[in-house]
Order: C-alpha cells, then sequence, then structure tokens
C-alpha cells in the first residue's frame, strides 16, 4: 500500500510513525508538475536510524528542502512524502522524500548548485551513519546485481514495471565504480542510469530520460 502526500511542516511526526526500515530521497527534474521528469537523482538507505544519533526526521527533511534554495531564493519546487507500509513478520515501513525542481535549476548538471548540494547531502548523511557506527553499503557491484538495480530504480522513479524495460548498453568504470546502464522503454524512450554517483556508492544513482518524440509512459 502506497501513499502520495505533501509535506505539512506541522505533521511530519504522524506522518513517520511506524518502524522505519528503509529511506530514499528522489530530486526530479521538470519543465512542469504533470510531466516525466527529465532526469531524476536518488539516494537509498537501508535500515536508517531515523530517530537515533545518525539523523533526526526533522534535519532530514529540512536537509532536502534547502536543495530548494538558489542564490538566496525559492525556486520552483514541490516536496512530498511517499510513505510505504509492510507486514512481513515484523511490520514496518519506508519512506521517499521527492522533491521536484524546476528543470531549468539543473542545467548544466556540474555546475548545478541544486546537483552538488544533493551530493554534499548524501556524503553529510553518509559521514553521519559511519560516526553513528550504522552499516553503510559501499561494496562494488557486480554486473547482474548493477543491471537489476539500475532496472528498479528507472521504475521505481518513473512508476511502471521494470521488467519492460529492454537493455541497450552497459559501460564500468573500474577506477571510479560508475554504472552506466541504458535500457529501451515503450514508444522510444530510453532510461540512462548511472550508479555511484557519489564517489562511486552504489546507493547514489542519476537517471536520464529521454524521448525520441513522445513524453507519454
Amino acid at each position: 500500500m502506497s501513499d502520495m502526500e505533501r509535506l505539512p511542516e506541522t505533521d511530519v511526526h504522524e506522518l513517520m510513525h511506524d518502524r522505519v526500515t528503509s529511506v530514499s530521497v528522489e530530486v526530479h527534474l521538470v519543465s512542469h508538475p504533470s510531466l516525466p521528469a527529465s532526469e531524476v537523482w536518488t539516494v537509498d538507505f537501508s535500515d536508517p536510524d531515523l530517530d537515533g544519533p545518525a539523523w533526526t526526521r526533522e534535519w532530514l527533511i529540512q536537509q532536502v528542502d534547502a536543495l530548494t534554495w538558489q542564490n538566496g531564493e525559492r525556486v520552483p519546487r514541490d516536496l512530498r512524502l511517499l510513505q510505504n507500509w509492510f507486514e512481513w513478520g515484523a511490520g514496518g515501513s519506508g519512506y521517499t522524500i521527492v522533491l521536484q525542481l524546476a528543470e531549468w535549476v539543473g542545467s548544466g548538471i556540474a555546475g548545478s548548485a541544486a546537483y552538488e548540494g544533493f551530493k554534499s547531502l548524501v556524503r553529510l548523511m553518509r559521514s553521519r551513519q559511519s560516526a553513528a557506527g550504522l552499516p553503510i553499503e559501499d561494496m562494488p557491484l557486480e554486473r547482474e546485481e548493477a543491471i537489476f538495480r539500475a532496472q528498479i530504480s528507472a521504475a521505481s522513479a518513473y512508476k511502471f514495471d521494470h521488467e519492460d524495460l529492454r537493455l541497450i548498453s552497459e559501460a564500468h568504470d573500474l577506477e571510479t565504480g560508475l554504472w552506466t546502464i541504458v535500457f529501451d522503454y515503450r514508444s522510444g524512450v530510453r532510461y540512462e542510469v548511472t550508479l555511484g554517483i557519489v564517489e562511486g556508492l552504489p546507493l547514489t544513482k542519476r537517471i536520464v530520460r529521454r524521448s525520441s518524440g513522445t513524453d507519454d509512459v
């Protein structure tokens, strides 16, 4: 069961009440809120300690919200929370903080303050988890796992079945740990997924959507 809600500043505690087993942050660059994102940056942490020494709930949301400031001004944005519940032995939940930003904010990528801010947030989350003695996934990915994670990441970000993707190409940079994997989707849409965009960490991804003439997925 899933539920997408805007993040009201006063109701964060009520939304995040279950035992949290995973948390993700997604930044979507969009030309219009009703259209698919041109690209998505994501990071996933398993078994996060949102109430413990690594970080608090409020801190994480504030850090994501800080990405919406450019040169001292707010940019067009939409901040939401996707909450998933499950019952498998012990119950738990996962959360995805989804930030939509105007597409032009991330243009140029390498020089984008938002992109650099996202990477800084990942580094900060990682360092806090490490300082708290919590596990961090940083092992290099084998080919099959990299392809599967790329499929799941694109399908999760754009809301379709990962089995509908067809592998087109793959590349692995042994020095940086980066995997770049390209898939074909329906109607000529392609997704290029780069795993390890922050210091080669496999939990960090950049997904670029390219269309040959349709925005309908």
